[in-house]
């Protein structure tokens, strides 16, 4: 079985989390520095190269000053 960060159902994850930073005018440093990370943690995120969880998602969100629950709902129709 594929490893569940390969998982079809995850591959819309880092895709929206690159379009979020992107919309929010921010660089990976920027978006490091908010979220009390390294530039590589938010790359890596972004290739999907590591797994995000749900409270690393919000964090995401709220330092991209998106709502988290709009977010989520972007990546829900994405998903299906």
């Amino acid at each position: 079985m594929a490893k569940s960060q390969h998982a079809t159902s995850y591959r819309a994850v880092p895709v929206l989390l690159r379009e979020l930073r992107e919309q929010a005018k921010l660089t990976q440093r920027d978006l490091a520095s908010r979220v009390r990370r390294s530039q590589p943690w938010v790359h890596k995120s972004e290739l999907g190269e590591r797994r995000v969880d749900i409270s690393e998602f919000l964090i995401w969100c709220v330092a991209c000053d998106v709502d988290p629950e709009e977010a989520f709902r972007r990546l829900i129709k994405r998903s299906r």
